[in-house]
């Protein structure tokens, strides 16, 4: 046989094996999502964890009995935090651009994996309802699910694929991200320090003025999400209360400008609505901690001090007035109306100075 025909043998003998081995991997999935569970077609990602975090729960399952669901937002909530304040191990399970679709999948995918499970800290960030969920112009928003917790390969193909070269062709590399934001280190520029970074990243050079001239002269609001978010909202609660799990629902804290994607009549019946499913804290009203920039990492984002301050007052080891109050079903009703006058306060010192005071790093809403 000469040397040629038997490279060509050796080359396609080797190509089928390594194929084979593909389309086993593709078919059982053993390290992660494989197929959608509400959209037909799957979406894969790597940049966000919608992979990473939920297979890397299915085999740390015992690891954890909390964890935390929600957009980014939720990425600034430190899982050290939760358990110096609970003892509880916690699991950051943030992803970008998150909805309520894609929390019910992971509530109901969490409950069913993780055996010690006794909390679910879900942050709403009020994003959630204002963008319509559209997997064909923001399709790394469709949350696959996961099919198989295990999958035990022939111990050939398994040794295969320990070679560094068909891992990597076959499997996607681990991400630092997917444990928790403590495992990883602390991203740069977690908080905003000095005057510039503030003024580009959360006053947005100059966009914070048209924002809240929108906040204070018009109350139209694109909220598509809202109702659809309720069912998927009383869903979770059904598969917490199954399982005997506690949920925790928080709507977190919101720079004033932001308030120009939800502040109306329409957001205070879906907060009402959210009572009646069940209790929550909210810190996203008219307060002076959601008046100082600096509480910020980006017009979107409170940075992670916040997030501790939030969890605190959450779990009871601080309390601050007009921030994070508990709202259940007897107290929503005064609680609007509160947020109801606190607004047209707002409006009304507009009206009279064209813009909106905010404070700095010497006042005391400033979280250090």
């Amino acid at each position: 046989m000469s040397f040629k025909k038997w490279l060509s043998i050796f080359l396609a003998s080797f190509f089928i094996v390594i194929g084979g081995t593909c389309l086993v991997n593709f078919i059982f999935n053993p390290d992660g999502f494989f197929r959608p569970k509400y959209w037909p077609e799957p979406v894969f990602t790597s940049t966000d964890g919608r992979n990473s975090k939920p297979s890397y729960v299915a085999t740390n399952a015992e690891k954890f009995s909390c964890v935390i669901i929600g957009g980014s937002n939720a990425g600034f909530l430190r899982t050290k935090t939760v358990q110096e304040l609970t003892g509880q191990s916690c699991f950051n399970s943030c992803v970008t651009y998150g909805f309520f679709g894609d929390y019910l999948c992971l509530v109901d995918f969490y409950a069913k994996t993780m055996p010690n499970l006794n909390e679910i800290i879900l942050n709403i960030s009020t994003t959630e309802i204002g963008v319509e969920k559209d997997t064909k112009e923001m399709p790394h928003t469709a949350m696959p699910i996961y099919l198989c917790k295990k999958f035990e390969l022939h111990p050939f193909l398994k040794s295969l694929m320990k070679i560094p070269s068909v891992k990597y062709f076959l499997k996607r590399p681990p991400q630092r991200h997917e444990l928790d934001n403590t495992e990883s280190g602390e991203e740069p520029h977690d908080d905003v320090y000095d005057e510039e970074q503030m003024q580009k990243r959360v006053l947005q050079d100059g966009v914070f003025y048209w924002r809240i001239t929108s906040l204070c002269t018009s109350e139209k609001r694109n909220l598509p999400y809202l109702k659809q978010s309720l069912i998927e909202l009383q869903e979770i609660k059904n598969i917490c209360d199954s399982y005997g799990i506690k949920l925790t629902v928080m709507i977190g804290a919101a720079f004033i400008s932001k308030k120009d994607w939800f502040e109306s009549n329409e957001f205070y019946d879906w907060l009402r609505e959210i009572s009646k499913i069940t209790e929550f804290y909210d810190f996203s009203g008219f307060n002076e901690i959601n008046l100082n920039p600096y509480n910020f990492f980006d017009v979107h984002h409170f940075n992670k001090k916040v997030g501790d301050k939030m969890l605190r007052i959450i779990y009871g080891a601080e309390e601050i007035q007009n921030f994070g109050e508990k709202i259940t079903s007897e107290n929503i009703e005064s609680y609007l109306e509160r947020r109801r006058t606190e607004y047209e306060k707002v409006k009304d010192e507009f009206r009279r100075t064209g813009t909106i005071r905010l404070f700095d790093k010497s006042h005391p809403s400033y979280v250090e």
